[in-house]
């Protein structure tokens, strides 16, 4: 049965191979099979994800965007680059919609930093993004003497994160700057720069 799927943005999946993906998303309004909307994907021999915006989907017979009201299927081809016959080996799995854009969940992979309010008496609020759920340690460096303030262990979710961060107790009345760094065996956040100015 055909599928309203208009509140969606981008198709994602994961997939290997030596062909390019031709996948083509089959409306029941169209009848002429060469008129259906469609996209190529060059798919790479290491595994990893690709994320289609669906307005990258094009048709022959016109040049509006894709209305995907009415989606019944969803073919995959996998075509040789050469045209020639030879054997294709290609994995593909984690198929799904998604309603968010390709720009917001290409955001998620930036490793900046938000530290707010900025200057701070020393409470202040750390905001990063994350495309998967992980955990973390948040650190705080006394810019001066390198003399490490605080290593909180902090679990981050997917999407948009906001860690409170109160480091007002080491500075007193004294003023100072100090360095944020949020980092795990994986990946370290490009760190900030904090100005304390105590009430």
């Amino acid at each position: 049965m055909a599928q309203d799927l208009t509140g969606y943005k981008t198709f994602k999946f994961n997939a290997s191979g030596n062909s390019t993906f031709k996948i083509t998303l089959v409306k029941s309004s169209i009848k002429n099979w060469d008129d259906q909307y469609s996209v190529k994907i060059p798919v790479s021999a290491v595994a990893k994800d690709y994320l289609i915006d669906l307005n990258d989907f094009v048709s022959a017979a016109t040049t509006e965007k894709i209305k995907p009201t009415d989606i019944n299927s969803i073919v995959i081809n996998m075509m040789t680059s050469s045209g020639q016959t030879e054997t294709i080996k290609s994995s593909l799995s984690n198929l799904s919609f998604s309603k968010q854009t390709v720009s917001y969940i290409e955001s998620l992979k930036s490793k900046e930093v938000s530290v707010f309010p900025n200057p701070t008496s020393g409470k202040f609020n750390c905001s990063f993004k994350s495309d998967i759920a992980t955990t973390a340690n948040l650190m705080v460096t006394d810019a001066y003497t390198g003399r490490q303030i605080l290593v909180k262990s902090i679990t981050i979710e997917k999407g948009e994160n906001i860690v409170p961060v109160d480091i007002a107790s080491y500075y007193q009345k004294a003023n100072g700057s100090c360095i944020v760094t949020i980092k795990n065996a994986e990946t370290t956040y490009r760190s900030k720069k904090l100005i304390i100015v105590p009430n």
